[in-house]
């Protein structure tokens, strides 16, 4: 039996299981991608969630409270 050194023994093994490897890197890939757009998704989800809300609550009942900073009510202020 030839002896090999232990580069060309990883070397064989990854040229021989090619495809687990490519089905793992690829599986990997996907998985990234879904968990980055994880935030992205939740975040549209609560705001769909909210403009249904609004949508569907009666106009009687329906009272938004906004706050916003101090800002001056004159014809330069709102320019």
């Amino acid at each position: 039996m030839r002896s090999i050194s232990t580069p060309q023994f990883i070397a064989k093994r990854l040229a021989d299981d090619w495809k687990l490897l490519l089905a793992v890197f690829a599986g990997i890939t996907v998985a990234a991608i879904l968990v980055s757009g994880a935030p992205v998704y939740v975040k549209s989800l609560g705001r769909i969630g909210f403009l249904a809300s609004i949508e569907q609550s009666p106009p009687l009942i329906l009272n938004i409270l906004t706050a916003s900073s101090d800002v001056p009510i004159d014809r330069e202020g709102l320019t």
